[in-house]
């Protein structure tokens, strides 16, 4: 069921019982979670939090804290699954969801007692009606024609339904909007919602036009603060502003040259893996007037002629390439706290997402969770964001390379009606993608890039990206790069139907369901 006052319903309720909030490990999740922080210690609300990392560490966390809770608060995590027969929590347990995970579980939506789902009525819209999904089961016989036909269209229905897997409006776009209608919210919780968005655009998880409509919205609150900004005249504040930026990855704590050649997108624009893509960069800065020299400096050491305008320099000189705007600019908010330096929701984004999610859990430290912690924050030293900056570029090059190294190896091969690539056993970036998401991100790379540079007319295949650890096969599937919407994939379902054909052993204990399975090896 779908809350209809946020305040009756949600907030004053949790004043009064014991609540235990779960959230997975992204940075939607963690910049959802900071807006109601902030809530929460307004009102001296007392809670329990825990960070899980699939279904089976959600549900032991539940079970450890079963006795103590009263309200169970999920944060992208439950809403693709019965989550009352999942947990089975007491009767007395009331369950909200707010996630950004779809389709929703039908149970979860229809469920008038226990679970609650904090999210956009307009995602209601395209769920099945009641009577449709629960239709009667009578065995008169003067309705067993009727029940017939009833059965086979909810089946097409369902089928339609749950056929692909996709992603709804960031959690924490919907929690600082709850925030904004108590009307207990701040510039900083606009600035973890500007972030929240930010990561689920640069990921995928939405649409360009997705992303331009919730800026609209968000620059009604930035203009808002911007007059209390002006009225007050206070220097230590926090100012946020929309501004246009490059496309590329962390170019600011890096170099022009090395960012072009490692970010996604400008890589797969200048095709950067061939030796013409390598000319065509050089080429293309001398056109636009900057010296091969200034590229390769450290990008805070370059000289303010070129720094202050090497944006326009860059966008003037797309079309004589033939290079997309979009590969290479996009609009981003900037925050600057008083004096200093600004910071980009873009930059902050990645290195979160570089962080938390990108790291094998072995390998991801506390401390690398703690930091990701203090880059949310609008406060930080410039000494934090360099460390970040520099395991996020580490990271970042190493995933380069072996996208680079698949394609120069020619590890793509066609398997009929899809593309598939494995990662090596020896790889050097295979401990950097036993994460899902990390797997994905290495997917659209390899997919991008290998479509624009080797075989153009792979461009209508699906593409899928194996890699294998001790126990199991971990697996992502992306849809074509010219299908008409990129951000539906129906390869959870071809994974589940293909596992039952084959009689394999799946393990789907992610949340984010979007073309990510694990097969166990025997």
């Amino acid at each position: 069921m779908f809350l209809t006052n946020f305040e009756e319903e949600f907030y004053k309720t949790i004043k009064l019982k014991r609540l235990l909030i779960i959230l997975t490990n992204n940075v939607d999740s963690i910049c959802a979670f900071n807006i109601l922080e902030y809530l929460l210690k307004w009102d001296n609300i007392t809670y329990t939090m825990h960070q899980v990392q699939d279904v089976v560490d959600m549900k032991d966390t539940f079970m450890k804290h079963e006795q103590q809770t009263e309200i169970l608060l999920l944060i992208n995590c439950g809403i693709t699954m019965d989550i009352v027969e999942y947990l089975n929590p007491k009767e007395n347990v009331e369950i909200f969801i707010c996630d950004s995970n779809a389709p929703f579980d039908l149970n979860n939506v229809y469920n008038q007692v226990q679970v609650k789902i904090i999210g956009d009525a307009n995602d209601a819209k395209s769920i099945p009606p009641y009577d449709l999904v629960y239709c009667d089961d009578s065995e008169h016989e003067e309705f067993l024609h009727e029940k017939k036909e009833m059965i086979q269209k909810r089946e097409q229905v369902l089928f339609e339904y749950f056929q692909y897997t996709y992603h709804t409006r960031p959690s924490a776009i919907i929690m600082y909007e709850m925030a904004w209608k108590l009307s207990n919210d701040s510039v900083q919780m606009l600035w973890l919602s500007i972030i929240g968005l930010t990561y689920n655009y640069l990921i995928d998880n939405i649409s360009k036009e997705a992303y331009i409509n919730e800026q609209k919205n968000i620059n009604d609150h930035v203009t808002r603060y911007q007059h209390q900004y002006c009225e007050n005249q206070s220097i230590d504040s926090l100012k946020i502003t929309l501004e246009e930026d490059l496309k590329l990855y962390l170019y600011k704590q890096w170099n022009l040259y090395d960012s072009i050649n490692n970010s996604p997108c400008s890589c797969n624009a200048f095709q950067c893996f061939s030796r013409q893509g390598k000319m065509k960069i050089c080429e293309f800065f001398a056109d636009a007037g900057i010296p091969l020299k200034i590229t390769l400096q450290n990008f805070f050491a370059v000289p303010i002629k070129y720094k202050n305008n090497i944006i326009n320099r860059i966008k003037n000189n797309l079309p004589r390439f033939q290079i997309a705007y979009d590969d290479m600019l996009m609009y981003t908010y900037n925050a600057k706290y008083g004096y200093g330096e600004a910071i980009s929701a873009m930059d902050i984004a990645i290195m979160c997402t570089i962080l938390v999610e990108f790291q094998n859990v072995n390998l991801a430290s506390n401390e690398d969770y703690k930091i990701s912690n203090l880059l949310l924050g609008y406060k930080m030293e410039s000494k934090i964001l360099h460390k970040c900056a520099n395991k996020s570029i580490e990271f970042i090059k190493i995933i380069g390379q072996q996208a680079h190294s698949s394609i120069d190896l020619q590890q793509i091969t066609s398997m009929g009606p899809f593309l598939y690539c494995s990662i090596n056993e020896g790889s050097l970036a295979k401990s950097f993608v036993l994460q899902s998401g990390a797997l994905l991100y290495l997917s659209r790379y390899i997919q991008l890039n290998y479509i624009r540079t080797k075989m153009k007319k792979y461009g209508k295949y699906p593409f899928v990206l194996s890699v294998n650890d001790a126990d199991h096969i971990l697996i992502a599937g992306l849809p074509p790069l010219s299908s008409s919407n990129m951000r539906n994939n129906l390869f959870a379902k071809a994974f589940e139907q293909a596992a039952i054909n084959s009689e394999v052993a799946i393990d789907c204990t992610f949340f984010n369901k979007n073309g990510i399975l694990k097969f166990e090896q025997n």
